[in-house]
């Protein structure tokens, strides 16, 4: 077992919370990140926004998370959430730096950085996921379509968010590498 992960058990992180969900009326509802967006984003031909991570995270995290909070919220099903919710916190401060204006590019080194820190979330995501899989605690009821849901989306978001890495950062470096030879 991975010793970090087993620790959390202990304190029985398993255990769900028993809330009821409800979500605000459409009136209500925050304009950021919405399904729309991506539609914008092709009307207004800004094709270079759209790829398959942003899709995919458009198209399916909205019902992976609903599915998660509405019928295991809590315990070890917020793992991810927490996660995401660490690495969002970078990253809309370096959306709003950017969004200042031009004479903020210079504060902005780490976006490679962030993309890491992504990395890392799915790759803590997957692994906490594959250890409740093959070894569930037994004081705790583990949802095995729950646990399959968050690792299938940990392995494709990291697929997705590896093949952007490479294509911005690596292709960038070898450009970089051959101007200076």
């Amino acid at each position: 077992m991975i010793p970090i992960v087993h620790s959390l058990m202990v304190f029985k992180i398993c255990e769900g919370l028993d809330i009821k969900v409800e979500f605000s009326p459409k009136e209500n509802q925050n304009d950021f990140k919405k399904p729309e967006n991506l539609v914008f984003a092709v009307l207004r031909k800004k094709t270079s926004q759209v790829s398959a991570l942003h899709v995919f995270h458009h198209c399916f995290a909205p019902f992976t998370i609903w599915y998660a909070v509405k019928y295991g919220s809590g315990g070890y099903n917020t793992i991810f959430m927490m996660l995401n919710t660490f690495v969002h916190i970078w990253m809309y401060l370096y959306y709003g730096l950017a969004a200042v204006g031009p004479h903020m590019q210079k504060y902005l080194w780490w976006k490679k950085y962030l993309t890491t820190l992504q990395l890392i979330q799915f790759t803590i995501a997957v692994l906490y996921m594959s250890q409740l899989y093959l070894f569930p605690p037994a004081y705790c009821k583990v949802s095995t379509f729950l646990i399959m849901i968050s690792w299938s989306n940990g392995v494709i978001f990291f697929v997705l968010f590896m093949n952007f890495y490479r294509n911005t950062y690596k292709k960038k470096e070898a450009g970089t590498r051959k101007r200076k030879s």
